[in-house]
């Protein structure tokens, strides 16, 4: 019986082990992305793993039942139950929602689901479409409620960033930028774009408090790329192209014949309503002394024809068709194309415990002005490891080196030196060379071209002399000048984390940054304001050290419905300046940029500044069912630019939201996906008291500043020198008052996403230098002296309007609405405590950028002067007597924002980026001073529309040489409204089929097109109001618009 016993129990149990053995199997399958194979895809089963091969095969054994985990970087996790079949096709579908869905926010990041404030969010994608040298120009039009001003075209420039508008008259407007978690000192241009992962704006106090002072005008958060688990990853990025001017010149008369025509009709006004000519005998004398004989001519003959007979004073048009003796534009000298280009490598992977990149680039951009470009080095290296389950240490460490050539007054101004406010006030009838008075071009010794300075070759007699800026050419100090300035920039950031449990952890990090940058300028002893000097010679050298020290301490609960995340920390930051600068004359040799070889010592100066904040922080975060969510913080700050009594302030935020569409009362509303409502309410204080038109934050507003008379007599007694600037130890906070409320909506499957945004913006206690009367022997004094504040709304819409296997077309757009109010200003006994500012009028009840100036209402038809209105509603002609009155106009838009078309067809794409502004207006003071005359200089094409006396019934007051009675005058006759639409971008590419990129060894290869400022559409030719937050004019580098080819291949 035993025996029969074992005998049945030893067959059942091979039994047993035959079926179980013959369960496991051998599962193969493809992994795709819907169209073509994912190579380096990772299978899971269990603690088993492959990963798929070049065709996106693999081949992984399991049981029946066994579930297969399969992830790809970029997808979502898929999972496969293992059934009677042996082989599986996984399509995997792209994780761009789930990456959406989580957000860099203040020293961490949180599902965006989550976030009560308000954030906006740009994507590693949309900022390498661009060729801009600094990320943040990239940003025009792609974010509601952010204002970006390319304050210039200069290659390497930073542009003005402003968060919901204005917020303090004299204190900062500027965010504070944050680089992978700690405060940026540094230039951003430093950055390669390519290194960049996203770019957060956080603008409401809900989500920027925890960053205290330095973030009361908004956060922008810059994250870096990292390593990613998987194989080694190399990319290779290269473009090139050419940059030229991207916004046309204004309409200025540029043929010689035209404007000889047009100068005699201003001398004949002149002549006739100045000089009291008739128009017969006005006519006669400016004809006669066009060239020459009066204080008016213009000294240059283009023409082969005698002076006196150059203008047919009947007619007021040149005398038959002479010939040119010379014919030279100064813009075809001074502006023209440049080379761009950009090389960019990167080397990224990891295992389980490590991920590791490292990248270099190189740019070089040209710029369209000779002379003038900026080239950049830039290399960054991170690494992340894992030392156990309890403790991981990293850091990011990158360099820079950038130089960047200018020119003068490229920021802006009139100076001669100026390209742009040369090329456009000068006569077309002057030559960029020089040449005798029968057209014969004069050279050197050397045989070398000289330059037409205006003198006349020094005096000499068979030469013009220009009676219009002696000595200046802009061409010839462009070439001759150096003007050179370099920076380096070193970040290094490293940490440590210490795991306590799975839900308590400690990090420390600590930031050193250090930014050194070196002037070097030589103005040319040959050309230029610089002659009678024999040159002029300057350095400067500045040298920023920056320390943040972050001590974090993190505790996550999930109880039962209840999850918790709580953040406690400590930061410090100290900041140190020295800067040393040196300038001479009469230079030793024509060319020579250093100091030390010139004579005559006509300045010096050293100095250091500290600037130190410290904070301790707290955060709570907390959700019910994940559909309702508190968001609050809390922040004591301390800053080294109050006084000790008043360094202290306390700030914070709270948010709530709460998300309706996962209610059981929604649950049948299928269209809707997500909708939830928030609202934050927080306190942030600005400590960053500046004047721009002084030149200078106070970095030690409490105090009276001195400056030390320096002397090489050692026997004269020690002595000061009073600056314009007076301490107040009461100076303290201003602060910001943040309100937000909004909804989050998305539906029809995610097709159609919705972000609306209600805010209130409040600044109290403006910090503001405040002029003193002459007899207190200081003209400013820092004050916290009024309110302000921002009201508007924004919204966003981003729209997948067709998805399917062979196309996908996203449209986005956003617009931002806001009315700025000053509420409370220093009672100064008149009516709304209003102050002045040349064309601007601060007073309660207005906004900042409120216009206060004379109001043109017309034309006298009799005569061609201007009018202007009276107090008393009168018109007067007498410029003077005219009343400056508050007009009821301002610089602020009605609206802002940008929309954007994103499309792909298989494998080719192509993007168009806008951007607008619509409501505001601005002084076009480049337009006004080309209407005023003057001796030499250039006209404005609407000559032709103003009054004469053959067209009395011109819109436009009557041209005189000088302008003597202001008939152009500062008044609203210059105002124009600073609407605009441009296409800021188009991008267009071509992804080539990874099965055919695979065979030959790489991940992926691409051919792209990119183009920057394409085009502008504004008010007026030449008139661009994205160079100004007030569409105020000038003369500055002008936009660049780049075009480039690039390839990007990953292997």
């Amino acid at each position: 019986m035993r025996s029969k016993f074992k005998w049945i129990f030893t067959l059942l149990l091979a039994f047993t082990m035959q079926f179980s053995f013959a369960q496991e199997k051998t599962v193969t399958g493809t992994v795709t992305d819907g169209k073509l194979p994912l190579s380096g895809a990772n299978v899971k089963n269990g603690s088993r793993g492959v990963q798929t091969d070049a065709d996106g095969k693999f081949a992984i054994k399991a049981n029946v039942g066994d579930v297969l985990t399969v992830t790809s970087v970029g997808f979502e996790k898929q999972t496969v139950k293992v059934g009677s079949s042996n082989n599986y096709n996984v399509k995997m579908n792209s994780s761009e929602n789930i990456l959406d869905d989580v957000v860099v926010v203040a020293y961490g990041k949180q599902k965006k689901e989550a976030i009560t404030g308000s954030v906006g969010v740009v994507k590693s994608a949309e900022i390498t479409k661009t060729t801009t040298s600094n990320a943040m120009q990239g940003l025009v039009g792609k974010i509601a409620g952010v204002q970006v001003v390319n304050n210039n075209g200069m290659p390497g420039d930073a542009p003005i960033l402003r968060i919901r508008g204005i917020s303090s008259i004299n204190g900062q407007s500027s965010p504070l930028y944050v680089v992978d978690g700690a405060p940026f000192n540094g230039d951003l241009a430093s950055i390669n774009n390519a290194d960049i992962e996203s770019i957060s704006v956080l603008k409401d106090a809900s989500a920027a408090a925890l960053y205290g002072s330095r973030g009361a005008n908004g956060v922008v958060i810059v994250t870096t790329k990292k390593g990613k688990k998987g194989k080694l990853n190399v990319t290779f990025d290269s473009r090139v192209g050419f940059t030229s001017r991207a916004v046309k010149e204004m309409n200025l008369i540029s043929d010689e014949k035209n404007y000889y025509e047009a100068y005699f009709q201003l001398m004949k006004n002149d002549l006739m309503f100045n000089g009291g000519l008739s128009n017969i005998d006005a006519a006669t004398n400016a004809a006669s002394t066009l060239i020459s004989g009066s204080p008016y001519s213009l000294g240059y003959n283009a023409f082969n024809i005698a002076n006196n007979q150059l203008i047919n004073p009947n007619t007021g048009k040149v005398n038959g068709n002479p010939s040119l003796k010379w014919n030279e534009d100064y813009a075809d000298f001074l502006f023209g194309s440049g080379v761009y280009q950009n090389s960019y490598l990167s080397v990224s992977g990891g295992n389980e415990n490590t991920i590791h990149m490292f990248s270099v680039g190189y740019e070089k951009n040209e710029g369209y002005v000779v002379n003038s470009g900026f080239e950049k080095i830039s290399t960054r290296m991170s690494i992340d490891s894992k030392i156990s389950d309890y403790f991981k240490i990293g850091g990011t460490s990158s360099y820079s080196h950038t130089v960047q050539n200018y020119l003068d007054g490229y920021t802006g101004g009139t100076t001669y030196s100026n390209p742009f406010a040369w090329t456009r006030a000068t006569a077309p009838i002057y030559p960029v060379h020089l040449y005798d008075n029968n057209g014969v071009q004069a050279f050197d010794s050397n045989g070398n071209p000289i330059y037409d300075d205006g003198t006349g070759n020094n005096g000499d007699p068979n030469y013009n002399v220009r009676p219009y800026a002696s000595l200046q050419n802009p061409y010839a100090t462009a070439l001759y000048d150096i003007k050179e300035f370099k920076a380096d920039n070193l970040f290094t950031n490293g940490y440590f984390k210490v795991n306590f449990s799975k839900d308590f952890d400690f990090n420390y990090s600590v930031t050193g940054e250090l930014y050194n940058t070196n002037d070097r300028s030589m103005d040319t002893p040959l050309y230029g304001d610089a002659v009678n000097r024999g040159g002029d010679v300057s350095y400067s050298n500045s040298r920023i050290f920056a320390l943040t020290q972050q001590q974090l301490l993190s505790y996550r609960k999930n109880y039962k419905n209840h999850n918790f995340d709580i953040l406690l920390g400590h930061e410090n930051m100290q900041r140190r300046n020295d800067f040393v600068s040196a300038s001479r004359s009469k230079l030793l040799l024509p060319d020579s940029p250093y100091v030390n070889q010139a004579a005559v010592i006509t300045g010096n100066g050293a100095g250091t500044t500290f600037y130190e904040t410290e904070a301790y922080l707290a955060r709570l975060n907390y959700d019910y069912k994940g559909k309702y969510f508190l968001n609050s913080n809390f922040r004591r700050d301390a800053s080294s630019r109050f006084h000790p009594d008043n360094k202290w302030g306390n700030f914070y935020g709270v948010g709530l939201a709460w998300v309706l569409s996962k209610e059981a009362f929604m649950s049948n509303v299928k269209w809707i996906d997500s909708f939830k409502l928030k609202s934050s309410y927080g306190e942030q204080g600005n400590d960053n008291i500046a004047n721009t038109a002084l030149g200078f934050t106070a970095l030690r507003p409490y105090d009276d500043e001195y400056v030390v008379n320096s002397t090489f007599d050692a026997s004269l007694p020690f002595s000061f020198t009073i600056t314009p600037f007076q301490g107040n130890k009461e100076i303290t906070w201003e602060k910001k008052k943040n309100t937000n409320i909004g909804f989050e909506f998305e539906g029809f499957k995610r097709r159609i996403k919705i972000d609306a945004e209600y805010f209130i913006q409040k600044s109290k206690d403006l910090l503001y230098l405040r002029p003193l009367s002459p007899s207190s022997g200081r003209q400013y004094k820092p004050e916290n002296i009024g309110d302000m504040q921002n009201v508007g709304y924004e919204i966003s819409v981003d729209a997948n309007i067709i998805k399917n296997k062979d196309w996908k077309i996203d449209l986005s757009a956003n617009t931002t609405t806001y009315k700025n109010k000053i509420t409370r200003l220093i009672d100064n006994g008149k009516p709304n405590n209003f102050q002045v500012s040349g064309i601007r009028i601060l007073e309660e009840g207005g906004s900042v950028y409120d216009f206060y100036m004379r109001e043109f209402v017309g034309v006298n038809p009799a005569s061609g002067a201007s009018q202007y209105l009276k107090d008393d509603g009168t018109i007067t002609e007498n410029y003077s007597e005219a009343t400056l009155n508050k007009i009821g106009k301002t610089s602020i838009p009605d609206f802002f924002g940008g929309f954007g078309l994103n499309t792909v067809y298989k494998n080719f794409d192509i993007s168009v980026n806008f951007a607008y502004q619509f409501g505001g207006y601005g002084y076009d003071s480049n337009y006004m001073d080309r209407m005023s005359g003057g001796l030499g200089e250039n006209i404005h094409s609407d000559f032709y529309n103003t009054w004469t006396p053959e067209n009395t019934n011109a819109s436009l007051p009557r041209m005189d040489v000088e302008d003597s009675k202001l008939n152009y005058g500062t008044s609203t006759l210059g105002l124009i409204k600073s609407d605009y639409l441009s296409i800021q971008n188009i991008a267009l590419g071509y992804n080539f089929n990874k099965s055919y990129v695979q065979k030959i060894g790489l991940n992926n290869l691409r051919f792209y097109a990119l183009i920057d400022n394409v085009h502008l559409w504004s008010k007026r030719q030449g008139y661009d109001p994205r160079l100004s937050l007030t569409g105020g004019s000038d003369n500055k580098y002008s936009l660049l618009r780049t075009i480039s080819l690039g390839v990007n291949v990953q292997f």
